[in-house]
């Protein structure tokens, strides 16, 4: 499975203290593929709640237009999910 941390650093220790090897692997959330995921959903999302607050807390002009907003963050948030899920999957040597 995946490093989801900021930084995974693996000490390999050989014998008895006769040497040491590290080496890093890039996280999975440094990516750019799936940061934009990350974005774009979150940004969908905040769209999403804030027009089904304005829909039941409201009656008249606002309450059409939370009717309108809530539903229209849908491609984003499912843009961002593809993203997502693309960038978890892409093998960290094919991103340069």
């Amino acid at each position: 499975m995946r490093a989801l941390a900021a930084t995974l650093v693996l000490t390999l220790t050989l014998g008895s203290g006769c040497a040491t090897t590290r080496s890093t692997t890039r996280s999975a959330y440094q990516r750019p593929m799936v940061k934009a995921g990350i974005a774009l959903t979150a940004i969908g999302s905040a769209i999403s709640i804030a027009g089904t607050i304005l829909y039941f807390s409201t009656s008249g002009d606002p309450h059409t237009t939370g009717l309108i907003l809530a539903p229209s963050a849908e491609p984003l948030m499912i843009t961002g999910t593809v993203l997502w899920v693309v960038g978890l999957i892409r093998a960290p040597h094919d991103e340069k």
